[in-house]
């Protein structure tokens, strides 16, 4: 999974050093690259995602335990009942509790999704909001920083550049310094969320408005929708005020994403991966 391999995890070899006789792993992109013979941990890495309906994993005997979300839990357990554990985020437990002091001139951070292609809604916004981007950069109301999803092979880092724009590679340096994040699709919006600060969600026009996936399209959307990009300044504006009709919004669609968000969630994994090393199914 990229996230851990920007840490420089290979959570493979580790695995094969383990003496708990167990694989966690984060991605169900793993799964092929696992030693045989191996009891399996899957553990979200993020708010988990779904566009068909149920389990974004497959059905296998050797996955012994599924750490979740709560926006993810009922689709795993048609698959795996009673070994799947809501446990919420332990990524977020760090930044329980985390307040920031509003800088004099926000900051403003901006990502995108890789390029999925199938289905539209996992497609990045990029670049049908770059000159809108752009824009809002050299009018100077703001700081500007880019970020991107580390499986996008883009080089939205040289666009930045060219443009004055700072980008920012490490996602923990765009939580530490951020006022408003400016997003498409990703788990990183409602972790943003999470620290109680607005947030504006892109939505170009491949994002299918008939089609109801639940969370982020469309029921439990992060922040502010923005649907046209001529009206991505003023959603900022009115992000940044933050009314509490907004905050309202916000702090359901964490609970709904995460059901429990109270800096305990590593404690919950750690026992939840304990007991999965003598369980039996």
């Amino acid at each position: 999974m990229p996230y851990v391999k920007s840490l420089g995890i290979d959570a493979v070899e580790q695995s094969r050093r383990a003496r708990l006789g167990l694989v966690i792993i984060l991605s169900r992109s793993e799964l092929r690259r696992l030693p045989s013979h191996r009891r399996i941990v899957f553990m979200e890495h993020g708010v988990g995602a779904s566009y068909n309906g149920g389990s974004h994993l497959p059905e296998r005997s050797d996955i012994v335990a599924v750490l979740t979300t709560e926006a993810q839990a009922e689709s795993h357990r048609a698959l795996y009942g009673e070994r799947v554990e809501i446990v919420g985020c332990p990524k977020l437990d760090a930044w329980y509790g985390w307040k920031q002091e509003p800088h004099p001139r926000p900051v403003v951070a901006f990502s995108h999704h890789w390029d999925q292609k199938n289905p539209p809604e996992a497609r990045s916004s990029w670049p049908w909001d770059a000159d809108a981007i752009e824009a809002i950069a050299a009018s100077g109301e703001y700081k500007m920083i880019g970020h991107k999803h580390p499986s996008d092979k883009r080089d939205i880092a040289r666009w930045c550049d060219d443009r004055g724009i700072e980008f920012v590679a490490d996602w923990r340096d765009v939580m530490r310094r951020a006022d408003l994040y400016v997003c498409d699709n990703s788990s990183t919006m409602y972790e943003f969320a999470a620290t109680n600060r607005p947030v504006v969600c892109l939505s170009p026009p491949w994002y299918r408005r008939d089609v109801e996936h639940g969370m982020r399209f469309w029921s439990h959307m992060p922040g502010i929708n923005c649907s046209d990009t001529g009206d991505l300044a003023r959603c900022i504006r009115i992000a940044l005020r933050d009314s509490k009709t907004q905050q309202a919004k916000r702090t359901r669609a964490v609970k709904a994403a995460y059901g429990l968000a109270d800096g305990q969630s590593t404690e919950r994994a750690v026992h939840a991966i304990l007991c999965a090393r003598t369980s039996v199914y």
